[in-house]
Formats: C-alpha cells, sequence, structure tokens
C-alpha cells in the first residue's frame, strides 16, 4: 500500500461508487477535471493480484482510478495529494483476469472527468 492513499473496493453497489465519486470531487474546494492525453497512462508491474497504473498531468492536481472486470467499474482508488506524476497501486486483483480502467484528475468541475475505457490483464 501507498502511505496517504485511499484504497476502496467496492462489490456490486453502485450507490456507494456513486458517493465515493462524488466525495472526491468534492473534497477539493473547486473540483474541476483536467483533460489529458490517454497515451499518457501506462500500465506496469502486473502481477497476479496487482498492477501499478501511472499517468502525467499538466498540472498539481488529485488522482482517482476506477477499475473493474467489465466497464461498470466495481472498484475505485483515489489519493487526494496534488501532483504531476501520478501512480497508484492497485491490489487484491485475481490471476489471469482482464480488468477495464479509467483514470481521472481533478482541478475543477467538468461532468465526464475520465479518460476513454483500457484495460490490463494480471499474471496468471
Amino acid at each position: 500500500m501507498i502511505p496517504d492513499t485511499t484504497h476502496i473496493r467496492i462489490d456490486d453497489d453502485r450507490r456507494v461508487h456513486d458517493g465515493i465519486r462524488s466525495k472526491f470531487e468534492s473534497t477539493l474546494a473547486t473540483p474541476k477535471f483536467l483533460a489529458f492525453s490517454s497515451g499518457n497512462v501506462s500500465v506496469s508491474d502486473v502481477t497476479s493480484s496487482t498492477a501499478t497504473i501511472s499517468w502525467h498531468t499538466t498540472k498539481n492536481v488529485a488522482s482517482l482510478i476506477e477499475y473493474g472486470l467489465s466497464k461498470a467499474y466495481d472498484g475505485v482508488v483515489f489519493d487526494l495529494a496534488l501532483v504531476q506524476d501520478h501512480s497508484i497501486v492497485l491490489t487484491g486483483l485475481r490471476p489471469s483476469t482482464t480488468y477495464h480502467f479509467s483514470v481521472a484528475s481533478t482541478v475543477s468541475t467538468n461532468p465526464k472527468p475520465t479518460t476513454k475505457d483500457a484495460t490490463f490483464g494480471t499474471a496468471p
């Protein structure tokens, strides 16, 4: 686990998931989601139960990753540290499984604050 990073796994409860996204957005004084190219997003250090997702933004902003077995994203991890180089480790993943994910970084309000859906596979 990374210090000062909140890791939350949500199973089959969309209201809780949406509540966490709302809390993330409202935690910052004036949230605005920063657009950035999904080409800046990379997945590394993939094992049978973990993966690191990293990306760069041009401003110091907080980070959020939504992930799951489909585009419905049943998990979310966020870090409120204001940084340009973002790196979050997803833990508790299943071996030999394809995961969908999307990342967001916030500096003020925008309705759809995510990159396009992407995927990675865990090791056996």
